[in-house]
């Protein structure tokens, strides 16, 4: 089941847990990726105004492909662009730097009036949940490769739980 496409509610529960809230019923997704799957894109709308600069399409999903609940978070990974696969784990600062950096509309944080509020929230988010930098490259040829080394490495978080994240 698919929690959130690119942006979800994070929150913590009544025993400090992580967790994700289920986001839109819906995937953004790039012509070419659409394309690829066997997908026609006139099928589909634009998911912004400027369409030729940016063509990204939603693509709707059935109410059996999205989480009903919020999800306890195993893991963040923050995706980049590089030229080979490479995960890398963030700590301290720079875990910081990257959930700060994420935030969605990170700039109304200030303007809240709460912003102590969502500093301490991503502080705990990096105390509790291993954060990792993703580098992949943007190569359709090695999509599905590249999936399932992603995969194993959030199967071996998940199995090996902090320990996993914490030693050298």
């Amino acid at each position: 089941r698919i929690i959130a496409d690119d942006v979800c509610v994070v929150r913590f529960d009544d025993q400090a847990r992580a967790l994700a809230e289920p986001g839109l019923p819906r995937l953004r997704l790039w012509r070419e990726a659409l394309e690829r799957t066997g997908r026609d894109c006139s099928q589909f709308l634009h998911s912004y105004a400027s369409a030729d600069d940016w063509p990204k399409f939603d693509v709707p999903l059935g109410s059996d492909r999205i989480a009903k609940t919020a999800t306890e978070i195993a893991a963040v990974y923050l995706l980049e662009r590089g030229d080979r696969l490479a995960v890398s784990e963030l700590r301290g600062v720079s875990a910081a730097e990257a959930i700060f950096a994420n935030t969605y509309r990170g700039s109304e944080v200030l303007r809240s009036g709460r912003p102590r509020a969502h500093w301490e929230a991503c502080l705990r988010l990096i105390e509790s949940v291993p954060l990792f930098r993703l580098r992949r490259p943007w190569d359709h040829e090695r999509m599905e490769a590249n999936g399932h080394a992603i995969a194993e490495h959030a199967r071996g978080t998940i199995r090996n739980g902090r320990k996993y994240c914490r030693t050298g």
